[in-house]
């Protein structure tokens, strides 16, 4: 008996075996809707360089872009695979007062509101009262932070990270400029 039920146990796996027992192959699930590349993260986030920004003409002297091109620097190693940097500093040389710099580097942002966190932490406290800002991009987050140690002027500090740069925007002048924050990041990176 032993050995007619080890035969039928064993008659019944290898007709299993042949006949194949198991179920049609599915098919691989889809990916959740978040896990979904963003726009951005698709098609390559690609600078424009204007002229003049706020009526400021574009200056390459270097006396006036070192700092600007030192925060280029810092801003590449916080993007995976950088593709292109921007360093563009806007400045009137007879009346230097007001300036606008704009840094930024475009690759991959994992996580941009971990980037922009990283971005900000170590400011310097001399930039004072920051709050979150729009930079009116998708995905994007910003901050901007405000400096009014350097009298009469004030300085306004913006921060951006999203899924395809990120990027910093100082404004010196004599009044606050968070409200100009959005618009000069769509200047630097036109949609489309």
């Amino acid at each position: 008996m032993r050995t007619s039920t080890f035969r039928s146990a064993a008659v019944l796996a290898a007709a299993l075996i042949v006949g194949g027992c198991s179920a049609p192959a599915a098919s691989p699930p889809s990916p959740p809707p978040s896990a979904a590349p963003s726009a951005s993260a698709e098609t390559p986030v690609r600078f424009s360089v204007p002229a003049k920004i706020d009526g400021l003409p574009r200056t390459t002297a270097k006396k006036w872009t070192r700092i600007a091109a030192s925060r280029t620097d810092f801003l590449e190693r916080h993007v995976l695979r950088p593709l292109d940097t921007l360093t563009a500093v806007y400045v009137d040389a007879d009346k230097p007062g007001t300036s606008v710099d704009v840094s930024a580097v475009t690759g991959r942002v994992a996580d941009p509101a971990v980037q922009l966190g990283l971005l900000t932490r170590n400011q310097l406290d001399e930039w004072a009262d920051g709050r979150p800002a729009d930079p009116g991009v998708a995905g994007g987050v910003g901050t901007c932070a405000v400096s009014r140690k350097q009298r009469p002027l004030i300085g306004t500090r913006c921060h951006w990270a999203e899924p395809g740069s990120v990027g910093t925007i100082t404004i010196w002048s004599d009044g606050e400029r968070r409200k100009d924050f959005a618009g000069i990041v769509a200047l630097i990176q036109p949609a489309g």
